[in-house]
């Protein structure tokens, strides 16, 4: 299954490197670096899944996810945060935000694409 992914992430080496493999494995990767461009791409087309980092440049990641969990073409993508945030409360406010599913960085490459896939199918199906 090729999804349209929105990948939200202002580190440059994470962004490249996950983008990297999302690609790989065939699917359709539109990438920002701050919480307004990703309102602007989320908010013009279609997209199956929101990959955001929680903290970013301007509007952060619990924003993006709350505005485009209502506001997306064709209904609310599935939103997953990817953050290198893991202290108590974190995944938790994550959630409350709008989040469905919580990843943490750094990314394991081997397993990156797998579990975001797993993801996105499970969430979807309960969207």
């Amino acid at each position: 299954m090729s999804l349209r992914i929105l990948l939200v992430e202002d580190d440059p080496a994470s962004l490249h490197l996950a983008r990297y493999l999302l690609q790989a494995a065939g699917h359709t990767v539109l990438s920002a670096t701050s919480g307004e461009e990703a309102l602007v791409l989320g908010l013009q087309g279609r997209i199956d899944l929101l990959l955001c980092d929680l903290q970013l440049p301007g509007i952060d990641g619990c924003r993006v996810a709350g505005i485009l969990r209502n506001g997306c073409v064709g209904g609310p993508p599935v939103r997953i945060a990817l953050t290198a945030l893991s202290m108590q409360g974190d995944c938790e406010r994550a959630l409350q935000a709008g989040f469905q599913a919580y990843l943490v960085k750094p990314i394991t490459p081997e397993t990156f694409v797998a579990t975001v896939e797993q993801w996105a199918h499970t969430l979807a199906e309960t969207n």
